[in-house]
This record gives C-alpha cells, structure tokens and sequence, in this order.
C-alpha cells in the first residue's frame, strides 16, 4: 500500500529571524527570513486530522502535527533535530 504524506508549508515573509517548533516533538526550527519551512507527515489513522498552526505573542510559531510520522525541510533541505 502506497503511504499518502501530507504537506504544509510555512514561508517567512518578516525582516526578522522566527523560531518555529515543531510539536510535539518540541524542537526548534529558526527560519531565515525569506525560508520556507516544508512539513511532510503522515495523518493519524482512524481519526479526524486535527494538525494545526498556533502563533503566540513572542513571535513563537508552532505547528502542532498529529501525525505518528513527519519530516521538515527547510529551503529544501532536510532538517534534522
């Protein structure tokens, strides 16, 4: 069976560096301003995906992925943790 990855995609349109977390791995991801962030994840089996962005107001950018699986690019290039 043929496993169906979904992708969000967070692009940094600010003059300033934001930090992005990924959860609920909790780790951080610093974007440059003018990256994009790529999130490739696997959907929750036998549920509803509920995976969404929350912003805070000290800039903080999370991704709350609900997914058992996930990747993350930056500008294309695999992020490691």
């Amino acid at each position: 069976m043929t496993e169906v990855w979904l992708i969000q995609r967070f692009k940094n349109s600010t003059q300033d560096q934001i930090e992005f977390q990924i959860e609920p791995w909790g780790y951080p991801v610093w974007l440059e301003p003018g990256s994009m962030l790529e999130i490739h994840y696997l959907p929750p089996e036998n549920r509803k995906d509920t995976s969404h962005f929350q912003t805070h107001d000290d800039g903080l950018i999370q991704f709350w992925c609900e997914g058992p699986r996930h990747k993350a690019y930056v500008d294309g290039e695999q992020f490691k943790a």
